[in-house]
């Protein structure tokens, strides 16, 4: 269903085809292998996800050298028979956890010096200075933490104060211009 999807969307915005009446052959770039793996994902019978039944997901899968589609996962129950189906690989998310590689740690290697035996303070940090301490989703801290632990539990508070030591160091310009340098934009 999910790639069928994707496959409609496209045929219909890019080329104003209808692939249920119109007569196309399609081609897509979909590795059935990907796409096998990124289905066990969404089903949960590869990865045994907490409370599974409470997260939601979606991704797009891409090939790095082309930029093509290779899997998707729309959802973990999406269904094109649903009334009004969400593809959550066509929603826009907010990128959460995901950005702290990029925005948080890397600078902290390019700008600061950090090297993986780098360790941070797993505490609640007040780093906007308003009284109101960045903490970790399930409230616990760890004290000090090896950079391998803080990026691989995805601190709140090691992550913040890593993005608050380059923006005091390097400023809000110069990390704007790393992200669009890595691909963002604006």
């Amino acid at each position: 269903d999910t790639i069928l999807d994707l496959v409609r969307k496209e045929a219909a915005e890019k080329y104003g085809i209808n692939i249920y009446t119109d007569s196309v052959i399609v081609h897509t770039s979909i590795d059935l292998d990907a796409q096998k793996k990124a289905d066990e994902i969404a089903s949960g019978s590869l990865i045994n996800l907490p409370n599974k039944e409470s997260y939601q997901l979606g991704t797009t899968m891409l090939n790095s050298q082309t930029g093509e589609i290779v899997a998707a996962i729309a959802g973990r129950h999406f269904s094109l028979d649903d009334e009004k189906p969400i593809n959550q690989s066509l929603e826009t998310h907010q990128t959460g956890s995901t950005i702290k590689p990029l925005l948080d740690y890397a600078p902290g290697f390019d700008v600061l010096g950090y090297a993986t035996s780098h360790t941070f303070a797993d505490v609640p940090v007040d780093i906007y200075g308003d009284g109101r301490p960045v903490n970790n989703s399930n409230g616990q801290y760890k004290g000090d933490v090896e950079f391998v632990e803080a990026v691989g539990q995805s601190y709140n508070t090691t992550a913040s104060q890593s993005l608050k030591d380059v923006l005091d160091t390097w400023g809000e310009d110069n990390i704007k211009e790393y992200m669009l340098r890595l691909g963002f934009n604006k």
